[in-house]
């Protein structure tokens, strides 16, 4: 088994072999990939290109349940909308530059965010769901009885900035109920919640439905907390300007998009980002 010859760094200009190429390598994928289903080496190929497991019979081709497989976009399309991703770009533009629906660049960024997100295993099974999408948490957006945010599941991440770099962990065990129950102050930041500093954070954040603070109102304030003071902050807020009306339920996926986009060097960000969608979709209910 070899693996194809490629460049280190992504060329300026994309075909459908330069591209194909780039990411087999990125992936570190051989002439005779490993089955994706089994991991069996032994695999051999078929006329039309895909290939056949010897134990299995799976039959797959070279980036078979991997992220970048999902909306079956080739990839010399992946490269230009990464790159388009890291720039920026709205989707409606990109769209139009690639000559593809809304929806489908849509899915292809919300893809990006998907595969931030499963870099961290123990969040990826939290936040989403057996077909990898993102959990609802809020019990009943639309019920008038205010008794259900007091069941809110929504997870809590501690986030702390120190040296120019932001970390951010999903606490164990906790949920937006149980920060609304401590004696924090809290504050809004579109459809999250954030409190003053608990050391070792700089504050802990969860999304949240507006309704929340109708409930706990007396237990917001327009004070300013340690996380106002930070870099992240005022970085993300530029960045959320990019996008329209987040859900609770997507919120956590553009955090961790942007702590990634705060943490890393914009020239290494493609790369990177190439490698998150060339790793495996985590296997649910295979």
């Amino acid at each position: 088994m070899t693996t194809l010859p490629c460049p280190s760094v992504p060329p300026t200009t994309w075909t459908a072999e330069s591209a194909r190429r780039y990411f087999m390598r990125l992936a570190g994928i051989t002439t005779t990939p490993a089955c994706p289903k089994c991991d069996e080496h032994t695999t051999y190929g078929l006329r039309d290109g895909r290939f056949r497991c010897s134990r299995c019979k799976y039959t797959f081709h070279c980036f078979s349940r991997r992220w970048i497989n999902r909306g079956n976009l080739p990839p010399e399309y992946w490269a230009i909308i990464l790159v388009a991703f890291i720039d920026g770009k709205p989707v409606a533009n990109t769209a139009d530059a690639l000559k593809l629906t809304y929806q489908t660049v849509y899915k292809a960024f919300m893809t990006i965010r998907l595969a931030i997100l499963a870099q961290h295993p123990d969040v990826a099974a939290r936040l989403l769901d057996n077909r990898n999408e993102p959990v609802k948490y809020c019990p009943n957006i639309e019920d008038d009885d205010d008794a259900v945010c007091l069941e809110c599941r929504s997870p809590v991440f501690g986030v702390a900035e120190e040296a120019g770099i932001v970390r951010m962990q999903m606490l164990p065990g906790r949920a937006a109920r149980d920060v609304f129950s401590l004696p924090l102050a809290l504050k809004t930041w579109r459809t999250m919640v954030y409190c003053e500093a608990t050391p070792p954070w700089d504050t802990l954040l969860f999304c949240c439905c507006k309704k929340a603070k109708r409930i706990f109102f007396s237990k917001f304030t327009d004070k300013s907390f340690r996380f106002d003071q930070g870099q992240f902050r005022s970085f993300s807020e530029t960045w959320l300007h990019h996008y329209h009306c987040l859900s609770p339920e997507m919120s956590h996926l553009y955090i961790a998009e942007l702590v990634l986009r705060f943490n890393i060097a914009e020239q290494e960000q493609f790369s990177i980002l190439a490698k998150h969608l060339l790793s495996f979709v985590p296997k649910r209910n295979d």
